[in-house]
């Protein structure tokens, strides 16, 4: 299914109506406001916009985050500027999106890992029985 008819199948489901509702109130037509129409900015300006706006779309799964910024920019487009998408080069930019965000998730969990085993290595020498500034007291 491509995304135009992605976009027409989440129009009629009621949550999202609910959803675009929610969010139309609470400003995304302003989530954009340069006159030059640019994918990225657009992307970008949504992806902010659904930040500060985290409490109306954590009901949503993550999964559902695509489908959610793509009715967002279909909304901006369509009723604000009143210009058809380009489904390509929105495809392009949702694209560049997830790559960019599965390399920043990857590099975390590695840089977890790393601490992980770098601290389990560091601490099995920290406690060892021969430890000269542990002093045996009875009391």
């Amino acid at each position: 299914m491509n995304n135009k008819e992605q976009i027409i199948e989440i129009r009629n489901k009621d949550y999202y109506i609910k959803l675009l509702n929610r969010l139309r109130h609470n400003g995304l037509y302003e989530a954009f406001t340069d006159e030059e129409l640019d994918y990225p900015k657009i992307v970008l300006g949504v992806i902010n916009f659904l930040n500060e706006n985290k409490k109306h779309v954590k009901n949503f799964q993550s999964k559902d985050f695509e489908k959610i910024i793509m009715l967002c920019i279909d909304e901006i487009l369509t009723k604000k500027y009143n210009i058809e998408i380009d489904y390509e080069k929105l495809e392009i930019v949702l694209d560049l999106v997830k790559n960019s965000y599965l390399i920043k998730t990857v590099l975390l969990r590695v840089k977890d890992t790393f601490l992980k085993v770098y601290y389990k290595y560091k601490c099995k020498f920290c406690i060892s029985q021969n430890d000269d500034d542990i002093i045996n007291t009875e009391i």
